[in-house]
């Protein structure tokens, strides 16, 4: 097996993992939408990332924690993720850290 068809077949399982995900999600079983999330996001899933952020930033099946929320938006966002950018920029407008929701919302533009 080559570099590109590896490449290929771990973003393949990732995808998947991240649709696993959503409909676990989509059947309020936020446990196992959280496992697979979490599996898609360390293959570098930016979706998954982006929903373990929603997850974490409105407590869905998970204690509410604005930290793991950004840390996990973050990531998304550096893999080029213009959702996360502005999730992050309402996130920073909330607190009244207005620089960095600018910042944020720059980045997405």
């Amino acid at each position: 097996m080559n570099t590109e068809d590896y490449i290929k077949m771990v973003q393949q399982a990732a995808e998947g993992l991240y649709n696993l995900g959503k409909a676990a999600e989509g059947n309020n079983d936020f446990a196992k939408a959280l496992d697979n999330y979490e599996k898609a996001a360390k293959l570098n899933n930016k979706e998954a990332m982006l929903a373990l952020g929603d997850l974490y930033r409105y407590g869905r099946g998970v204690n509410k924690d604005i930290a793991k929320a950004i840390e996990w938006l973050e990531l998304a966002a550096n893999l080029d993720s213009e959702e996360a950018m502005v999730k992050l920029s309402e996130i920073y407008t909330a607190q009244k850290n207005y620089s960095k929701a600018i910042e944020w919302l720059q980045k997405a533009d």
